[in-house]
């Protein structure tokens, strides 16, 4: 039942659907919700959205403010969004498609009028729509340099961008996409924005940040980078350019970064002539956006025998936030034990050397790798380096002349299983023994008492087989 009460005569929109037959189907059917607004409130003259849900176009208006209907879709039923202008005043008219599910899969706005044809398609998953990187928020993290392609279709559900953060963005958000990076490693950092046809791109650059922005409300204070050239072709940060910021009359490139190892980044790509063309972006310099943030950038990592021990030094080139390095050794490569501790610098944007000595390294192939430790009690492993020490213990034999024993002193304690054995003057072995002492063995006797008169080498060795030393005796 319709009636007027009082008022002027006007037009009337009814809309009538049953709810025992598809597509409202309890439990099955999503919808989504489409609101309608005019700034002049006079209604959008003749202008409409035509949405099409498996195959069947519907067509809808306002003739005042604002109108809001909802559209059923069943499970999994594709639907497309589209827009047709008639008249003059667009930049009155905006128009946003709401999911029940709370998403905003698409918004017109009213800054600078819809973009006529297609604007957006989905299906019906009953769930929520993914994040729209129309709005600063819901900005994709790039993890890499690897270059990349999009095709902004409006300006996102929200206003990001305004007089105070716009920079040389003059018109505010017309068609764009936003974007978070961090750099993965100190450097130059250059990008370049190319349309896939004749259009007019424009981008700024917020940051650096300590920190990943959250972009609640847009970024906070002016770009960094900024360029707001007229005119088709490609744009970006190149190596050339000095300038920072550019107006329309620039010529759509301005200086590179110089970034540091986890300083964090907004790109806003703004297609200013609204004409869904495509772009690809790609990254240029020394350094590049990643997703794995290191509080150090190691630069070497070495070891050397020298003395009777290993000599370990290694540098870095940045430290963020990096509290110390645990230096670990292991003899098989696999089980490794921490030996010693370095403290580490901290914060540095400069070259930054380290020494450790290990005064106790194992006779053969020692192991070394180095744990550091962040701040925040985080850990990254190092390279493993591979060092050969060969104990230089000397070798003493008494009494020489022997006559039924030779005693042999080492100079120090060996631990685990030493083997010795006796040559002649022709290299033939003649004589061998082990011995095994838990608390190391430091001197031993050699019975020589069956040996002939004459010149013999004592040879001893650790139980793998590493020579500890050699030298003659005289047996009377």
């Amino acid at each position: 039942r319709v009636w007027r009460q009082s008022g002027a005569t006007g037009n009337a929109f009814l809309c009538a659907s049953r709810t025992d037959q598809p597509p409202f189907v309890p439990g099955v059917a999503c919808y989504y919700v489409l609101n309608m607004f005019d700034s002049g409130g006079d209604g959008w003259n003749g202008s409409f959205v035509t949405v099409t849900v498996g195959g069947v176009p519907t067509n809808y208006t306002i003739i005042s403010a604002n109108g809001s209907i909802s559209i059923p879709i069943n499970q999994g039923q594709p639907w497309t969004l589209t827009y047709t202008a008639v008249g003059g005043f667009q930049n009155q008219i905006s128009y946003n498609l709401i999911s029940n599910q709370g998403g905003l899969p698409f918004y017109g706005s009213p800054a600078v009028g819809p973009t006529p044809g297609f604007n957006a398609s989905g299906s019906g998953a009953c769930n929520a729509p993914p994040p729209n990187p129309a709005d600063c928020i819901q900005s994709p993290r790039l993890c890499s340099g690897a270059p990349l392609g999009g095709n902004p279709g409006n300006a996102g559900g929200v206003f990001d961008l305004n007089g105070s953060n716009r920079g040389c963005l003059s018109s505010n958000e017309r068609a764009g996409l936003w974007y978070n990076f961090a750099a993965g490693n100190s450097g130059t950092l250059g990008f370049t924005i190319t349309p896939t046809g004749i259009s007019d791109y424009d981008f700024a650059v917020w940051g650096p940040y300590s920190s990943a922005p959250t972009c609640v409300n847009g970024p906070v204070g002016p770009p960094y980078r900024c360029s707001y050239a007229g005119g088709s072709g490609p744009t970006g940060l190149n190596f050339t350019a000095t300038d920072l910021s550019e107006n329309a009359g620039g010529d759509r490139f301005v200086r590179y970064m110089d970034v540091n190892i986890g300083d964090y980044f907004i790109l806003y790509v703004d297609n200013f002539s609204l004409n869904a063309l495509a772009f690809n972006l790609s990254f240029s310099g020394t350094a590049s956006p990643s997703c794995i943030i290191l509080p150090i950038e190691m630069l070497n990592f070495d070891g050397k025998p020298v003395d009777g021990r290993v000599d370990l030094d290694w540098a870095t080139a940045t430290e963020s936030n990096s509290s110390h390095f645990i230096v670990e050794r292991s003899v098989d490569g696999v089980n490794f034990e921490a030996i010693g501790r370095v403290d580490a610098a901290g914060m540095s944007m400069v070259r930054t050397d380290y020494t450790f000595s290990d005064r106790a390294p194992k006779d053969g192939t020692n192991y070394y790798r180095l744990q550091q430790l962040d701040t925040d009690a985080s850990i990254t492993i190092s390279n493993t380096v591979n060092v050969h020490f060969q104990n230089t213990t000397t070798l003493l034999v008494f009494p020489n002349p022997a006559t039924e024993t030779l005693n042999a002193s080492l100079g120090k304690a060996i631990e685990g299983t030493v083997r010795w054995r006796i040559l002649d003057m022709s290299g033939r072995v003649v004589g061998e023994g082990s011995l095994v002492n838990s608390e190391g063995t430091a001197q031993f006797t050699v019975p020589v008492g069956k040996l002939e008169s004459g010149s013999y080498a004592l040879e001893v060795f650790e139980g793998k087989g590493v020579p500890i030393g050699n030298v003659r005796f005289v047996k009377q």
